[in-house]
């Protein structure tokens, strides 16, 4: 079971989409806020990120990603236990047109370095009114 994480729209018709594999993400080491640093450093899940953005090919767009931020994000797992479940999120953008709305993406890291990138979803918008 994957557990949707975000969205981002290209056109109305293309999509990005990242999801973790819940059965990834509770066998990953765990951390704890309260703690001094996550099992993963945030500079290793930046380099396995940006090799996996390297390998990433998006239709339409062939200008290099930017990074813009790195966050740690807890993972909304419905589980037994009250333990947290999260992972590192790294958000980049490209530079837009004048006109036209700045795309970005998203990749997460595991606490175990395990990485997921967005797939692209090609399907029209559906609005029920």
């Amino acid at each position: 079971m994957a557990l949707h994480m975000s969205q981002t729209y290209l056109t109305d018709e293309t999509r990005l989409e990242v999801s973790v594999d819940r059965d990834s993400a509770l066998s990953a080491p765990r951390w704890n806020p309260g703690d001094a640093n996550p099992p993963l450093p945030a500079a290793d899940a930046l380099r396995l990120a940006n090799d996996a953005l390297a390998k990433l090919t998006v239709p339409g767009i062939s200008n290099p990603w930017n990074l813009d931020h790195i966050e740690l994000r807890e993972l909304a797992i419905p589980r037994k236990n009250k333990e947290s479940c999260w992972c590192w999120t790294m958000v980049y953008h490209q530079l837009a047109n004048e006109h036209e709305p700045i795309p970005h993406l998203e990749i997460r890291v595991l606490m175990d370095g395990k990485v997921f990138t967005p797939s692209v979803i090609e399907a029209p918008i559906h609005l029920e009114y």
